[in-house]
């Protein structure tokens, strides 16, 4: 078992996404972030699914998507989310876990994502 999993290990799980900055995701949207051994991201950015690389340094986190599937989504709402989704993505900073919730945050400390882990 890598050192990297026992000293984040609260992160390796798939976390559903409840807002973007702010701003709440559709009722029941897929956007999801997952971690993975081997700095692998994959996740769903409400449409499609994404995959990508991510560092960590003690709290300090940045992701980095580096490509997804490429279908329309149903719903006009749900592309405009994924577009703010992985707009986002690239201005996370650092990562803080309270109560359950992940908190990932801009290099100002303002909350990016807000996710519960999926159960």
């Amino acid at each position: 078992m890598p050192i990297f999993k026992k000293d984040h290990e609260e992160l390796f799980a798939e976390w559903i996404v409840e807002y973007i900055y702010e701003r709440p995701v559709i009722d029941n949207s897929p956007a999801s972030i997952q971690f993975e051994e081997e700095k692998r991201l994959v996740g769903n950015a409400s449409c499609n699914t994404y995959f990508g690389t991510y560092e960590l340094d003690g709290s300090s986190l940045s992701l980095n998507a580096a490509g997804k599937t490429n279908k329309m989504c149903i719903v006009a709402a749900l592309m405009e989310q994924e577009s703010r989704f992985l707009d986002a993505l690239p201005n996370v900073a650092s990562y803080e876990i309270l109560e359950g919730i992940l908190f990932l945050k801009d290099e100002d400390g303002e909350t990016v994502f807000r996710a519960a882990q999926h159960s």
